[in-house]
């Protein structure tokens, strides 16, 4: 078993491609079939296992998260600004977190898919990520 802990500077809006980083930590556990499970620390962060190699595709992802949460002032909570009111609940319809399959010391994905870190907070933001290899 292996616990560890990644750390990306991320920019408001941008989309990352974590799989290699974590492959690299579930290749350093040794653990050749079991599980692994990212969980990311902040709430304005969400993760997801699209196609990797479509990159407008992840445009649109954060297009079509800004069409169903809209920035807007009437949120009901009123501690933070409109925009991290809505990255808040845009992460919390896409999740902050993944449970992947390890086979064979590989993570279990698709041909193209890929486990993806959407930033929807603040730019500079430097964001924690746990791995938990079993």
């Amino acid at each position: 078993m292996l616990i560890d802990t990644l750390t990306f500077k991320t920019e408001y809006e941008r989309c990352y491609d974590i799989t290699a980083d974590v492959q690299a930590l579930v290749e350093k556990s040794g653990v050749k079939d079991g599980v692994c499970v990212v969980t990311a620390r902040d709430y304005c962060v969400g993760l997801g296992l699209p196609s990797k190699y479509d990159k407008k595709g992840w445009l649109d992802t954060a297009d079509d998260m800004h069409r169903l949460i809209a920035d807007r002032v009437d949120f009901k909570n009123q501690s933070c600004s409109p925009y991290e009111e809505a990255a808040k609940l845009r992460t919390a319809f896409m999740g902050n977190h993944s449970d992947i399959i390890v086979r064979d010391g590989v993570l279990v994905l698709g041909n193209s898919q890929g486990l993806l870190l959407h930033e929807f907070g603040k730019d500079g933001a430097d964001r924690l990520i746990d791995v938990c290899v079993m």
